[in-house]
């Protein structure tokens, strides 16, 4: 009887084993599989995503991390571009400089996404060389340890205007507290664009810091207007005798920037709920040809910026006023 039980449970182990053996069939439970790609450039327009694509060639039944490590380039990390799906971090197990993705158990292939981040600046492409290895519990594994691809970011040039007002800064407050101007609206400035006639205003930027207008060919239809910037109010928070610095910024994103400084605003004269005559500030006069926006200084009649590409008026750039 003894005999029976025991060679019925070890057919019932064997049957166990091997269906748990079909059950795994094409997966590398233990051993190690790898990862590979062909690619080995990549080029990518700012403001766009591009994948590097990886073939795994036994799907893992565990999760797998990689790391995206900077090799060299001109291209500035977080600031020209990301990749994978997060930055290195000592809580997930990856330690230095760059990026890392997680893999999830079971797949057969991943992409690793190189974002291009777009900003307004005119400049040429950049570059980027990133090494990809296996880390963390290395469940997965590169083909020949690490695989290295090179990134070219393009420059992206538009036909839009864009008009950006920034003005914050730290200070101490009435309540001897440290605070930022942007804090709760502490000096709340506004954009607004008016027609010649002042008829309007046909765009605003309100209640946001900085305040950003941005007029894409069509907005408007060619001709002067007037672009005023202004000085709505300020909290009790905010101390009298401090200057408001403010900075202007006017660009066609990608073909050329300017930029204009002011202190023209204090927090002692207050703004226009405080009755200061010089809460507006008609100064800039926007002409719109199609997609050439010239930018005139009306106090001065001095031409700030003209053209359809990056034709600046000498000493142009960076101007106080």
């Amino acid at each position: 009887m003894k005999n029976k039980i025991l060679i019925a449970a070890t057919l019932a182990f064997t049957a166990f084993i091997s269906c748990s053996d079909d059950d795994l069939t094409g997966l590398a439970p233990n051993a190690k599989t790898t990862a590979s790609t062909t690619v080995s450039s990549l080029t990518v327009i700012e403001g766009d995503t591009g994948v590097i694509p990886f073939t795994i060639a036994n799907p893992s039944n565990k999760a797998a991390q990689f790391k995206i490590q900077v090799v060299s380039g001109t291209a500035t990390e977080d600031i020209d571009y990301t990749a994978g799906d997060q930055d290195m971090d000592a809580d997930t197990g990856l330690q230095g400089e760059g990026f890392e993705i997680t893999v999830p158990a079971y797949a057969t292939s991943f992409d690793i996404p190189v974002n291009a981040i777009w900003d307004i600046d005119a400049e040429g492409s950049e570059t980027v060389k990133l090494k990809i290895s296996a880390s963390g519990v290395r469940t997965v594994l590169i083909e020949n340890e690490s695989v290295e691809v090179d990134v070219t970011i393009t420059n992206i040039e538009t036909t839009d205007f864009l008009w950006r007002m920034e003005w914050d800064q730290t200070f101490i407050g009435t309540d001897g507290e440290e605070h930022t101007f942007c804090d709760s609206f502490n000096v709340d400035l506004d954009l607004e664009i008016y027609d010649a006639g002042f008829g309007g205003p046909s765009h605003t930027s309100y209640g946001n810091c900085p305040e950003e207008i941005l007029l894409s060919v069509g907005d408007l239809p060619d001709g002067d207007y007037w672009l005023v910037p202004s000085f709505w109010d300020l909290t009790s928070t905010v101390p009298a005798g401090l200057e408001i610095p403010v900075t202007f910024t006017f660009a066609k994103p990608g073909v050329w920037v300017e930029q204009v400084t002011t202190d023209i605003w204090n927090t002692t004269d207050g703004g226009a709920q405080s009755g200061n005559p010089d809460a507006y500030l008609v100064k800039f006069q926007l002409n719109i040809n199609g997609s050439i926006y010239t930018l005139t200084d009306a106090d001065t009649g001095d031409v700030i910026v003209s053209g359809k590409t990056a034709q600046f008026v000498p000493g142009a750039r960076a101007r106080k006023n």
